[in-house]
């Protein structure tokens, strides 16, 4: 008979901290007055917020899976490689519809 016992009390408290913190990202995510949206590592959108969906004029089914790095403005294109390269970017620019 072989017994392995192990202290899991920093365990269960970092997960308590990371589930307090995602839920604190949840909320500045869902309310912040912007539209804001995420990408993987391939550039499709995998997540967004209401606001984004509002500005948009969209659904949120129809933003998920959008591929950004095929998107017309270069710009646009550039920044998405300048923040996988891990450098700071901003754009500023009219965000249009997603029937214009």
């Amino acid at each position: 008979f072989i017994s392995i016992k192990e202290n899991i009390t920093r365990r269960v408290e970092a997960e308590r901290t990371l589930r307090n913190s995602e839920r604190k990202y949840r909320l500045i995510f869902e309310n912040v007055p912007v539209g804001i949206f995420y990408l993987n590592e391939s550039g499709s959108i995998t997540d967004c917020n209401e606001n984004l969906v509002s500005i948009i004029g969209s659904s949120r089914d129809e933003i998920l899976g959008v591929d950004y790095t095929r998107l017309s403005d270069h710009r646009i294109v550039d920044l998405f490689y300048q923040v996988k390269q891990g450098h700071n970017a901003l754009f500023e620019g009219l965000l249009l519809t997603m029937d214009q």
